[in-house]
């Protein structure tokens, strides 16, 4: 399991890197970063897995849920950028941001969000924390909303910027 995760965090951020070589764009960058929270995530969790110790284990798992927690901001803020809403949805990109650098902070710097990790037989895995239904909910509904905007892109839209739209929104799904 930990070598498989691995494997598809390098995978995803090799993707970003090279979206990212190709364009300058706002757009392009914000895709690479999020392949970073995303890769970031993945690999984290790989080597919280594959730990021998329980503490190890347990810095692995904060620094995935760091990266795990910028993962809705990067995007929506990918999305609103794409389908040329950001400057419209200024004040929601700013707060969604705030929200999600501080539930990062938080995993890192406090034991209430990621309190423990328990070992199973393929490796360690973060516990949970009273919290954790709460910020499921918010992030659900953070990505619920980017998907939202490249669907309505998706159906204004018409020839190649629809099958891109489209491409983006199942990807994102």
């Amino acid at each position: 399991m930990s070598l498989s995760t691995a494997f598809a965090g390098f995978a995803i951020l090799l993707l970003g890197l090279a979206v990212a070589l190709r364009s300058r764009a706002l757009s392009s960058r914000l895709f690479f970063l999020v392949t970073i929270a995303f890769s970031g995530w993945l690999l984290a969790f790989s080597a919280m897995y594959a730990s021998t110790d329980a503490n190890i284990a347990l810095g692995w798992g904060r620094i995935g849920y760091f990266c795990a927690s910028l993962i809705p901001a990067a995007v929506f803020h990918f999305a609103s950028v794409n389908v040329g809403r950001a400057r419209g949805l200024r004040v929601p990109i700013i707060a969604i941001w705030t929200l999600c650098v501080t539930i990062a902070l938080l995993s890192i710097v406090t034991a209430r969000l990621v309190p423990s990790v328990q070992h199973f037989p393929w490796g360690f895995y973060t516990t949970g924390s009273p919290f954790g239904g709460i910020i499921a909910l918010a992030f659900g509904g953070i990505a619920v909303a980017a998907m939202v905007l490249f669907l309505r892109a998706y159906r204004e839209a018409e020839g190649n910027a629809r099958e891109r739209t489209g491409a983006l929104l199942l990807a994102f799904v």
